[in-house]
């Protein structure tokens, strides 16, 4: 398996600095805030980069399964749900839906 390190870096105090996300392999660099972590501001939060991951591991494993259960999988459709809080940054959690499967 490839080894990838994705980073991120914080300029600033808590609620006026901003950062900056990396994923290895240079597939995402974006910004990221107070506003965008704890509100609803521009720009994206960790808890949102690490709910992809969940549901693009969701979508492949399911399609591995079709695929070993006999079915031609077309596409699998996978979302993750985050809920976070200021106050209450200790508890978050990913829900992963599934939303849709097309089988052949």
């Amino acid at each position: 398996m490839a080894v990838r390190t994705s980073s991120a870096e914080w300029k600033g105090t808590l609620k006026e600095g901003a950062g900056t996300m990396k994923v290895g392999g240079g597939a995402y660099e974006g910004p990221y805030t107070h506003a965008s972590r704890f509100e609803t501001g521009p720009g994206t939060n960790p808890e949102e980069l690490i709910g992809a991951a969940h549901a693009g591991c969701y979508s492949m494993f399911l399609s591995a399964l079709l695929t070993e259960a006999g079915f031609l999988p077309i596409g699998a459709d996978g979302a993750a749900f985050s809920r976070h809080k200021a106050e209450d940054t200790a508890k978050w959690g990913a829900i992963i839906r599934q939303r849709g499967i097309r089988i052949s």
